[in-house]
């Protein structure tokens, strides 16, 4: 069962839900410790963000101290497990790593850099409703040295779909994607190359979300191109012969939506379906930026809102800058609506969505923290909001741990209902759920 140090949050509404027209009681929370007396030490989460689910399990791989590999997964009734992930993954496979379930006892990681880019196949077995054992059943070796995965879903007819890009340079800035597809009998089979036009900036890094669209079943693959002031989007359609491409719309999202623009460096995307409203909602940093903080090689204080300390310099080479989150609503037919939260969060950090009677964002908040007459910027304060009709309060959940997150997000969700998975600044892994 689950770490007994349990501590649970109740939220109050400081407003009225508009959907019923009176006051309601915050759904309680809770946060506890995961812990794996096997493991060694502390346990390092990987990974590109979202969690693997099916039904009301989930799961998220993790490494110990040891360079050992585990997968914890645990079920909304209350059970979990961690067990460890057969054959020998290095820093090279947890790298852009996806996960996803086809079943209940079939685990998915699409994982690899620098010509070690696989798909793997693991089984888990065991006699009660918790899994005891995993064993990888297959190996799939995709791509080259600059292949970059993006990605991977679980389709709602068993298939899988990931996806990546070449991180190779062309004159012309084009990049070059391909998707790679399970369908539902097991057959894998790959789309690529197809080429995702380019403009000004570096068309190499690039972010991705993927998600299944509730409204018509059609796949949607977002990217956003590190300096680029667009939000790219790839529609596609699976039939007899696999996938194919129906769309490919390089200014998806772009300068034409005002403040709901995508921030011009490299904001993080995440993408969840909205099964009651048959929308996917699609998260991003927009263009809403400021500078709290920016010193130079002394510590000096060069710019931004956050003035230096009263007890002295700032650490040197600091550049602190927020950006506001969109969350665009995208009908089934590709219009889309927006709506913004109106928090601060750093410009690049990962963040959560989940969608259960409401929106639910966690991210980490950036802000100026006070020191008597001055203050200086922070990027790790974690806080939890939620939309119902408007945005209610935010609930403080602790500061981040982020000196050992350099393989993995920082802030893992649950794509389907309201949990969230972070390393809090006593260096240990917790969850964050609805209860």
């Amino acid at each position: 069962m689950r770490s007994a140090n349990l501590l649970a949050l109740v939220l109050i509404l400081a407003h009225p839900c508009p959907a019923r027209g009176e006051a309601q009681a915050q759904p309680e929370l809770a946060t506890y410790a995961i812990e794996n007396p096997a493991a060694e030490n502390d346990l390092l989460p990987w990974g590109l963000g979202p969690l693997a689910v099916w039904g009301h399990r989930s799961a998220l791989p993790y490494h110990d101290a040891r360079g050992q590999d585990w997968l914890y997964i645990q079920d909304r009734a209350g059970w979990e497990s961690h067990l460890r992930l057969p054959g020998s993954l290095g820093p090279n496979d947890r790298a852009h790593a996806g996960y996803a379930f086809a079943t209940p006892h079939d685990f998915w990681l699409w994982s690899g850099v620098l010509g070690r880019t696989h798909l793997r196949h693991y089984h888990l077995t065991g006699a009660g409703a918790a899994p005891e054992r995993l064993s990888l059943v297959s190996e799939t070796a995709i791509g080259d040295q600059d292949t970059r995965p993006g990605g991977l879903i679980a389709l709602a007819n068993g298939g899988l779909v990931g996806v990546w890009h070449q991180f190779t340079y062309h004159e012309d800035r084009h990049l070059e994607v391909g998707f790679i597809y399970r369908d539902p009998e097991g057959r894998v089979t790959t789309l690529a190359p197809l080429r995702v036009p380019g403009r000004a900036g570096n068309p190499v890094a690039t972010r991705w979300a993927l998600v299944q669209h509730p409204a018509d079943g059609s796949i949607w693959a977002f990217l956003k191109r590190d300096s680029y002031r667009e939000i790219s989007a790839i529609r596609l359609e699976e039939g007899p012969e696999g996938l194919r491409v129906e769309r490919i719309e390089t200014a998806f999202i772009d300068r034409r939506q005002g403040l709901h623009a995508p921030e011009a460096e490299f904001p993080y995307l995440a993408a969840v379906p909205d099964l009651e409203r048959k929308l996917i909602l699609l998260g991003y940093q927009n263009s809403q930026q400021r500078i709290f903080q920016i010193t130079d090689g002394e510590g000096s204080l060069l710019g931004g809102v956050c003035p230096i300390p009263a007890n002295g310099p700032l650490k040197p080479h600091i550049f602190a800058k927020g950006a506001q989150l969109s969350i665009a609503e995208i009908a089934g037919d590709g219009s889309a609506s927006f709506v913004a939260l109106p928090a601060y969060t750093e410009r690049v950090r990962p963040f959560g969505l989940a969608v259960e009677e409401g929106l639910w964002v966690m991210f980490e908040e950036a802000s100026c923290h006070s020191h008597g007459p001055s203050s200086s910027a922070i990027n790790d304060e974690i806080f939890l909001a939620r939309r119902q009709g408007s945005w209610h309060p935010p609930q403080r959940i602790g500061r981040a741990e982020t000196l050992n997150n350099s393989l993995a997000s920082h802030i893992f969700f649950n794509p389907e209902w309201p949990q969230f998975v972070v390393r809090l600044e006593n260096g240990r892994l917790h969850s964050i759920e609805r209860r």
